[in-house]
């Protein structure tokens, strides 16, 4: 029998018995010689994850209810009570859950979740709800957690139980994008998913598909996801204004970023994803010593031109190379020989050039992008920024 077909008998047979049909791990069944008192019942018998869920509870008379859910990972929770409704004893008749003031909403995983509500003369207290969060995590084994919670029923034979199964299914397909030329990235509905070639699976429905690569013009395009379906959508980019690929770059800033070092602060401004154009400062400034000796007059400034190439979805390696300049002076040489009062005697000032190189690694993050790496002058540097 399918996954479908043995959850439509569960909701037609919400209380069935050992007897009947072998009840899940972690599903404490009414004793065969005790007429049931509760029944269970939901609103569809097949959700995907984000759907909400109604439960009907049918009491034939007054009781303590307690309704726990047990989903395909074997995750117990306890539903009902909960800290909107901490009150476990209900009046004959039905009870709609959810109640005011929240929700119940289906999570992954995917698959066979359970549903047992209990009927019990006395509350319990291995049952009550938290104060802190609204809906109690019991256990994570569902087998262990029965046989005592039945260790807890055992002195009371007039409790009654019963169990329905739902089905958790995201209907999806599967498409593979491909570009040519390769190497765009992806986008759908507007969530970064890589770059081509790539295969996805999306969920079912209309799906908008963006493929962007700099010097190209943005390919756009719907397509329907059917469940089970196999798509394929190879696109061939355009070049952005008939310019060459190699110099149409976007001029807006794509991301900016700052990085530190043991001693010195750097800035970088991105275009396109590719290139950053960098400048630090790195405080190198001195006192004058010795008279005649050469120091560092304040810091040491670069600029620099970064290349960030991907290497794959999230990871590129950046290489940099530029410039750092620091001006230089001579301890300035005091005199009393031309007259009483001291001669300062200033020298010109020197600028010394250097050569800089970066080489470090890139991660990317939805909106964020964090660096570390070595630089030639700076030493090792970590950053952080933003992307647009």
């Amino acid at each position: 029998m399918s996954v479908l077909g043995l959850a439509a008998l569960l909701v037609a047979l919400p209380s069935m018995t050992y007897a009947d049909n072998p009840a899940p791990k972690g599903v404490i069944v009414t004793p065969p010689s005790v007429k049931p008192t509760i029944q269970i019942s939901t609103d569809k018998q097949s959700y995907a994850p984000g759907d909400p869920i109604s439960i009907t509870l049918t009491l034939e008379q007054s009781a303590y209810v307690y309704l726990y859910d047990i989903d395909a990972g074997g995750t117990v929770t306890l539903l009902y009570p909960n800290r909107y409704e901490p009150d476990a004893q209900v009046p004959a008749g039905k009870l709609v859950l959810p109640g005011k003031g929240y929700d119940l909403v289906i999570a992954p995983p995917e698959g066979l979740e359970t549903l047992v509500a209990l009927a019990t003369p006395a509350p319990l207290s291995s049952l009550a709800p938290a104060q802190n969060i609204p809906f109690r995590k019991l256990s994570t084994t569902p087998e262990a957690f029965a046989q005592g919670l039945q260790a807890d029923l055992s002195g009371d034979s007039s409790w009654t139980s019963a169990w329905t199964q739902i089905t958790v299914y995201l209907p999806k397909g599967t498409v593979l994008i491909d570009s040519q030329p390769r190497g765009a990235k992806i986008l759908v509905d507007g969530k970064s998913a890589g770059v081509t070639p790539r295969s996805l699976v999306l969920a079912a429905g209309e799906r908008t598909i963006t493929l962007e690569k700099p010097g190209y013009q943005t390919f756009r395009k719907k397509v329907t996801v059917s469940d089970g379906a196999n798509l394929d959508l190879n696109a061939r980019l355009e070049t952005a204004m008939g310019l060459p690929p190699s110099v149409s770059l976007s001029v807006a800033p794509t991301f900016l970023a700052f990085d530190l070092g043991t001693n010195s602060i750097g800035f970088e401004v991105g275009f396109a994803g590719l290139i950053g154009v960098s400048t630090a400062a790195r405080f190198t400034g001195e006192s004058p010593g010795t008279p005649g000796t050469m120091y560092n007059l304040g810091p040491e400034v670069s600029a620099q031109l970064r290349l960030h190439v991907a290497l794959s979805e999230g990871v590129s390696v950046i290489l940099g190379g530029g410039v750092a300049i620091q001006n230089r002076t001579l301890s300035p040489v005091t005199t009393s020989a031309a007259s009483p009062k001291a001669i300062v005697i200033e020298p010109e000032i020197e600028t010394e050039a250097y050569p800089c190189f970066f080489a470090g690694l890139g991660i990317d993050l939805p909106h964020a992008l964090l660096f570390g790496g070595y630089d030639l002058r700076r030493g090792i540097l970590f950053g952080a920024g933003i992307t647009f």
